[in-house]
């Protein structure tokens, strides 16, 4: 294998030696791996999205919901509890992380920031299914009321959808990525995105520059042209002087598409996705 891979391998190896006890200290627990080239993410379109949803029910269902709907990465979500989700505000406060290797749940680690991201309407509708009429405890549990592994999910939940719906080359992770692809293409900042995603630096969220690339395009129809005209611009001062009112009508048509293009749109109800 490749050195970068040789050197994950020993570290996952002697994490678990120091996990189970074997070794009394994790040698490798400070070494700096190479981190992937994954400037360019996977996510999902909306209608891949849908296809997802309608494949799932009952808490499955919501458990993609979730992920699509506020960007929380893996841990977030397994470790989420109802006390830090107020559905009268629409919104949940990351406060708590769920381990897969020790199976513990951690308060947020140190260093990063805990945030609160709102809850789009169509997820509410399934976190209202799962939790009920409990009052605490966590979110998302499996049978026995322990916390969800994300292998168990990936191989009991995730692959079967997969293989029924026939969309590929998708993780629990990707659909944090398609949150983050959904928002910048409507139109929030990168700054904005970053904050929601719990990113510490800005390079993080800096691999999604590329959409902002793609979306050009909104900026381009956002500025349009305050006369109105379609010719050349030899046109500009005929239309100046001929038609004051139809510069301003058009002024103010291009204000109200440009304020309708900066409201970040997630699906607001059930059928757009999930219906």
């Amino acid at each position: 294998p490749s050195r970068p891979a040789l050197s994950a391998s020993h570290a996952r190896c002697h994490q678990f030696l120091h996990q189970t006890q074997l070794i009394p200290a994790n040698p490798a627990a400070r070494l700096r791996l190479p981190q992937p080239d994954n400037q360019r993410e996977r996510y999902l379109t909306r209608d891949e999205a849908s296809q997802l949803l309608n494949a799932l029910k009952g808490q499955e269902k919501a458990i993609v919901a979730m992920l699509l709907g506020t960007g929380l990465r893996w841990g977030e979500l397994a470790g989420a509890h109802i006390e830090h989700y107020d559905p009268k505000t629409a919104t949940y406060r990351v406060t708590k992380v769920h381990d897969d290797h020790s199976r513990e749940l951690r308060d947020y680690p140190k260093g990063k920031k805990r945030r609160t991201v709102p809850i789009p309407p169509w997820v509410q509708k399934e976190l209202t299914k799962v939790i009920g009429k409990r009052r605490s405890g966590l979110i998302f549990t499996t049978t026995t009321g322990t916390a969800l592994d994300n292998g168990n999910f990936v191989k009991r939940t995730l692959t079967p959808a997969l293989l029924h719906t026939g969309i590929e080359d998708v993780t629990p992770h990707t659909f944090r990525h398609t949150y983050a692809s959904w928002l910048i293409q409507e139109g929030v900042s990168l700054a904005e995105v970053g904050k929601l995603l719990g990113h510490v630096s800005p390079q993080t969220t800096a691999r999604y520059t590329h959409l902002l690339q793609e979306a050009s395009q909104q900026v381009i129809d956002a500025l349009a042209d305050p006369w109105g005209s379609t010719e050349n611009d030899t046109e500009i001062g005929q239309v100046r002087g001929a038609n004051v009112g139809q510069i301003r009508a058009t002024r103010r048509s291009a204000t109200l598409r440009h304020s309708n293009r900066r409201k970040p749109r997630l699906p607001s109800n059930s059928k757009e996705i999930g219906a």
